[in-house]
């Protein structure tokens, strides 16, 4: 099992929280908290990440990290499940809601994609992502969080460096070795083409993206444009990571999305 901690009592709807790369349950605390006195909050550390490490080497797979997580839908005390999902751990939500949705009562996906569709660019990332897990065997663990938040995808917290420095902090309590595995295994490389599956996608969901995160404002019109069932919500003065840039606003939005999903259970 995936190493989880649960907050609030069981109730009739969980929230299962899953978190991007290098990330950990514990970046979602404080929303969880927000929440936890309505709905019970699990907070789930992907394999590799957090305490979730000296795991079989098939975990740190694609398709093992999600029978990882349907393991913690097996395992929960509660009657539905809504599936929140950042940037990697979106990824894998949007895999999970498409190939069982009948487990799931809503998704709300934060920075993600459907996949790459080009298979020149699949091997173009594969290769990045063999010499990021070279990189992280090499150098300090702290050297390596700090050249990964220089990309562009991150800028906006450049101008909020005491954020910048609280997130280099979590991150580089990270295991290198555990996190050079995921790096490869759970890539977007490695992810299946999901975009031809997104009418698929029956479950309620909630797309959210910061204002200033190019990249993904395009892909989440996309992903809104091809899902039957989605809210569309683009927080303003934010980049790639919403949830620890603007935490009230995150959570005002999945509040308002979580009760809305009680007139249609």
């Amino acid at each position: 099992m995936l190493h989880a901690i649960k907050l609030g009592e069981k109730s009739g709807t969980g929230l299962i929280f899953l978190h991007g790369f290098m990330g950990s349950g514990e970046e979602w605390r404080g929303i969880a908290e927000s929440v936890s006195r309505r709905w019970q909050a699990v907070l789930v550390d992907l394999p590799g990440h957090g305490a979730s490490i000296g795991l079989a080497e098939a975990a740190t797979t694609w398709e093992g990290a999600c029978g990882l997580v349907h393991e913690i839908l097996d395992s929960s005390e509660c009657e539905r499940h809504v599936l929140i999902g950042y940037s990697m751990g979106a990824r894998i939500a949007i895999q999970i809601a498409i190939d069982a949705p009948a487990r799931l009562a809503g998704l709300v996906i934060e920075s993600g994609t459907a996949g790459l569709e080009d298979p020149t660019e699949r091997d173009i990332r594969r290769q990045i992502d063999r010499e990021r897990a070279a990189e992280l065997e090499r150098v300090p663990i702290e050297i390596f969080v700090r050249h990964w938040y220089q990309q562009d995808l991150f800028k906006t917290l450049a101008r909020r460096r005491d954020l910048l420095e609280e997130i280099v902090g979590m991150r580089a309590r990270n295991d290198p070795s555990e996190l050079a595995r995921a790096v490869s295994g759970l890539s977007v490389a490695t992810q299946p083409n999901l975009w031809t599956r997104l009418g698929e996608l029956s479950v309620p969901t909630l797309i959210v993206t910061g204002a200033l995160d190019e990249n993904y404002e395009s892909i989440a019109d996309r992903i809104s444009a091809a899902t039957l069932h989605s809210r569309r919500v683009s927080i303003a003065a934010c980049g790639h990571s919403v949830h620890c840039e603007a935490p009230s606003a995150f959570a005002e939005e999945l509040v308002s999305f979580v009760e809305s999903l009680s007139c249609v259970l």
